[in-house]
């Protein structure tokens, strides 16, 4: 693990196909372009996504700007569907680098 991340909320956009955005802020370490996000689901199921950028973004009204990573899943629409039905809200989640 590289880095921490906390969820505050997710999107879905079409940008060159489907993409989960996830915005909140990062707890420890550093995130860029080209590293994965773990995303669990349950204690034994998850999957890994590339982050394709990192951005700012202030998707709530009278919110403070968030970090805003934009994913894109291996397995293209099927992931992007099943991450926009899940609640992401406060979820911490891991960044790794693979080499």
């Amino acid at each position: 693990m590289i880095a921490k991340f906390k969820a505050a909320g997710t999107r879905t956009i079409q940008r060159n196909g489907p993409r989960t955005l996830i915005y909140g802020e990062i707890l420890e370490g550093l995130v860029s372009k080209g590293m994965w996000v773990n995303i669990p689901f349950g204690q034994s199921i998850s999957i890994d996504c590339l982050i394709e950028a990192v951005e700012f973004t202030n998707f709530r009204e009278n919110a403070k700007r968030n970090i805003c990573l934009v994913l894109k899943c291996a397995n293209g629409v099927e992931d992007h569907s099943l991450l926009e039905m899940l609640d992401f809200e406060s979820e911490i989640l891991e960044i790794y680098r693979y080499d």
